[in-house]
């Protein structure tokens, strides 16, 4: 016998030595241990069917209840704040805004435009001015009245649903909204809030002062 064929016949020896080895190791390291906890069959409902009982099972009724009052209540704002005892004009100040997340370049999503924190200067285009007042509109010939002194404005109106305010066009009249009212620290009615290319400059009209008037019939 050749030496080659005696190797490989060592070798054919060891690998069955090893295989016989191995699984008596595994049979003699397997332990039953036995039932750990109760199993139950899965039974999982069609989705099809779920959504279609679900439907079947809506009160209609209550959900269209919901949905007419979210929409009427979507044009009214009821938001109580002082009313203003004199004519006041503030100082003019620069309108930051806080960026509250970071935000990614569209054009290179390797890099952020603005980081979160970072203050950001709000200005106007050149040449451009925006009014926003802020009345409460609870006392109609009243409001008509601050709305006169106003003049033209896009006004956020508080206390009543916009669609009974006929005295103000339909595109410059909103229900109050609190955002506006903390992002410019709107604490008194009446307010307005005008916007220029660099200042933000803020006055309030004094309720007292507009009441005489119309008690004495001079804002017709």
């Amino acid at each position: 016998m050749s030496i080659i064929k005696r190797k490989k016949q060592v070798n054919d020896m060891y690998k069955i030595l090893f295989f016989i080895i191995g699984a008596s190791v595994l049979s003699n390291a397997y332990v039953d241990l036995g039932v750990m906890g109760n199993s139950y069959p899965i039974k999982e409902t069609n989705i099809k069917t779920e959504i279609k009982n679900r439907i079947r099972n809506l009160n209609k009724a209550e959900l269209k209840r919901q949905i007419l009052k979210s929409i009427e209540d979507s044009f009214a704002s009821y938001i109580s704040l002082p009313s203003s005892q004199n004519d006041r004009y503030y100082k003019p100040y620069v309108d930051f805004i806080i960026v509250d997340r970071n935000i990614v370049d569209p054009r290179n999503p390797s890099k952020f435009l603005y980081v979160a924190g970072q203050r950001l200067v709000s200005k106007l285009p050149r040449g451009k001015i925006l009014n926003t007042c802020f009345i409460d509109g609870s006392n109609p010939v009243l409001a008509k009245a601050i709305v006169k002194e106003f003049g033209d404005c896009d006004y956020f109106i508080a206390n009543i649903d916009i669609r009974k305010v006929n005295y103000i066009p339909e595109n410059k009249k909103y229900p109050m909204n609190m955002n506006y009212v903390k992002r410019f620290k709107v604490d008194k009615y009446p307010t307005m809030i005008t916007m220029s290319e660099e200042y933000i400059y803020k006055k309030e009209l004094s309720v007292p002062r507009i009441l005489e008037k119309i008690k004495n019939g001079r804002t017709k």
